[in-house]
């Protein structure tokens, strides 16, 4: 650990970059057969960092005593979720894009749950509900800027270029529009909305809570049918399969096995 902060401090010098000894903690697991073990002394030129131990993490200048599985999910929340997301203000995606990225937000999740119903015990919205919540804060903070910012342009403008053949490209503006219609707010009114960033941060985050409880609850509905339409099937489904194993016509390997013997015999 030594070595890497030493690395990792000569090369922030190198970009002119300092490391903040107040902001910076090192977190402390003890061995399971020694829990008293003693945790290592760290230095950043010269001064000793801050011994944390994993269930106790300075969270908003408050040392919270947390469950393993809490602190896991805000550590993935932290480092994975932003690093995954990075730049996702701006994405225009397709829906095997969310799926794509759902496998992964729910195998991690699984990696650190093991258990089914991962997102109300780890209380953790899906991938796309995270997704559309970004992407309503961004166009919120581009409405507040001024129209020569050359970001607003690029996401809000359109390039003079020839229709191409097909569908056409999915820009910005259609997932924007889009995103406003799945949390239920008008296109005509959400730039009075975002003139208020207190208020279209509040109206995002509940907006947000809102599309995860419809889709959690299609969802459920939809398994109940399905359950419901199997058990109607099933009966049928059996009789059917008795009737066709009853009917089934013999094999061609036995049908020409006992041709060739009444030919033998015949001869």
């Amino acid at each position: 650990m030594q070595w890497i902060l030493n690395n990792f401090s000569r090369a922030s010098k190198a970009f002119g970059l300092t490391i903040s000894i107040k902001k910076t903690e090192l977190v402390h697991q003890s061995i399971r057969d020694h829990p008293s073990t003693v945790a290592p002394n760290v230095y950043v030129d010269g001064k000793a960092l801050k011994t944390v131990s994993l269930l106790h993490l300075s969270w908003f200048h408050c040392v919270i005593e947390q469950p393993r599985r809490i602190v896991e999910v805000n550590v993935y929340k932290t480092v994975v979720l932003t690093t995954l997301l990075y730049g996702a203000e701006s994405w225009t995606l397709y829906r095997k894009h969310f799926n794509q990225l759902d496998a992964f937000h729910m195998q991690c999740l699984r990696i650190i749950s093991k258990t089914d119903e991962l997102l109300t015990k780890c209380d953790i919205s899906g991938i796309e509900a995270i997704l559309i919540k970004i992407q309503l804060r961004w166009p919120g903070h581009l409405s507040r800027v001024s129209d020569i910012r050359i970001t607003k342009q690029l996401l809000f403008d359109q390039f003079p270029t020839r229709k191409s053949i097909g569908r056409p490209v999915l820009r910005f503006k259609d997932k924007l529009k889009d995103n406003l219609k799945r949390c239920n707010i008008l296109f005509s009114s959400w730039e009075n909305k975002a003139s208020e960033c207190k208020i279209w941060y509040q109206s995002c985050f509940s907006s947000d809570q809102k599309f995860e409880q419809n889709r959690l609850q299609y969802r459920d509905q939809l398994h109940e049918s399905m359950e419901a339409n199997w058990q109607n099937t099933a009966p049928y489904l059996s009789l059917w399969f008795c009737g066709m194993m009853q009917s089934r016509p013999c094999h061609p390997l036995k049908k020409t096995h006992s041709n060739r013997s009444t030919s033998t015999q015949a001869n």
